[in-house]
């Protein structure tokens, strides 16, 4: 543990030179963190390969996956919603469906000029419903560096917001399918309402940790309490 420890502080530091030589380039200071990963993962130097990447800092990853998603959804408010509304709704649902479209179509093309083993229109249905995200930690990182704010903005962290429902809500639609296609034990009913059900646990417990959030924020005064708690609630 203490190794992967020190991985990790090197990654950070390594991460802050990088940004800040790109940001001399007047590029995004994210630029310079992918750049370092690239660099340092399985697809360069394999300084982090594969195998630690997916088991020894997988808990790393789903803590800050929490809390990019928890920035990005500070910004679904209604009463910032419901103006733009139907725009949100035909972007978020052109871009996805669009996407959705053209990755599956491109695999299913490759795959049947090069066939692979293992990959078919089951494969191709997954990739594309997970190429529906838009990846919300360069989008919140940039808008953050540039102090941007502003109706775009809004509309903007909204649309990422809305893309990634839509990408986790198709996911489970399509892993279900692949999981019946494959001779997976139960009915297609029974298997898209497992995948239904964990959305709405999920939804539940977002809600439910957001009210606790909220009756926080209310009651504590200080602001190391108010971090201490909020932190305590959504780990």
């Amino acid at each position: 543990m203490g190794g992967v420890t020190l991985l990790i502080a090197c990654l950070l530091g390594l991460g802050i030179l990088a940004a800040y030589l790109v940001r001399r380039l007047r590029l995004p200071a994210v630029t310079g963190y992918i750049a370092v990963g690239l660099l340092l993962g399985p697809a360069g130097l394999g300084v982090l390969d594969a195998e630690l990447v997916a088991d020894r800092l997988e808990h790393f990853v789903q803590i800050a996956l929490m809390l990019i998603a928890f920035g990005i959804g500070e910004h679904l408010e209604l009463r910032r919603l419901r103006p733009v509304h139907r725009q949100l709704l035909a972007v978020g649902c052109g871009e996805g469906v669009a996407c959705f479209f053209a990755v599956a179509g491109g695999v299913l093309l490759l795959t049947w000029l090069w066939p692979v083993a293992g990959v078919d229109w089951r494969v191709a249905l997954l990739l594309a419903a997970i190429a529906i995200a838009t990846a919300p930690a360069s989008v919140l990182h940039v808008t953050r560096e540039l102090r941007a704010a502003g109706p775009l903005t809004d509309f903007l962290l909204q649309g990422v917001a809305a893309n990634n429902a839509l990408a986790i809500a198709s996911f489970g639609l399509f892993f279900a399918l692949a999981q019946k296609a494959a001779g997976a034990n139960g009915g297609l009913p029974w298997l898209l309402g497992r995948g239904l059900g964990d959305i709405v646990l999920s939804l539940t417990l977002g809600l439910l940790t957001g009210l606790l959030l909220d009756l926080c924020a209310h009651h504590l005064r200080d602001r190391g309490e108010m971090l201490t708690a909020g932190l305590a609630l959504l780990l």
